[in-house]
């Protein structure tokens, strides 16, 4: 599966929760098995990260992913909300008992997201009901103002 980098990725928040967790980009490399290129690299804008090389990193930082995500509250669509839970794309189709390509089809808003899988994602998110409900219409909104 491939690996999209994250949206909104603010690397002076990462840097700073870094810093205050009295790590060095070594130390943060050695501790969470990703390369200190690669983590440098983040915090100099030169790349940014995917949503599993970025929830490891959050986790040994104790912090959630969402706290070096900058979004607006607005901006919160099923891809968004996904990110924000660090969830990879794989995890959510298999929570929601579909295959990759039907999840990706309703994070794109090419297909509709069903009623009964809202609670579903909601408790996966970490969200409530209406907040799903409303990032699966401001997906399908974002996609057809796209077209």
């Amino acid at each position: 599966m491939a690996r999209t980098s994250v949206e909104h990725f603010d690397p002076e928040r990462f840097r700073q929760l870094r810093e205050e967790a009295g790590l060095t980009i070594t130390e943060l490399a050695s501790r969470s098995r990703i390369s200190r290129g690669t983590i440098s690299q983040w915090e100099h804008r030169i790349a940014t990260p995917s949503v599993e090389m970025l929830s490891i990193v959050m986790a040994v930082l104790d912090e959630p992913v969402a706290s070096v995500i900058n979004v607006l509250p607005t901006a919160l669509d099923l891809k968004t909300q996904r990110v924000l839970a660090g969830c990879t794309r794989a995890e959510v189709a298999e929570a929601l008992g579909l295959s990759a390509s039907g999840w990706g089809d309703i994070e794109r808003g090419t297909t509709a997201l069903s009623i009964d899988r809202v609670p579903v994602l909601a408790e996966l998110f970490g969200v409530d009901n209406m907040t799903i409900m409303q990032a699966a219409q401001l997906t399908i909104n974002n996609r057809l103002n796209r077209s």
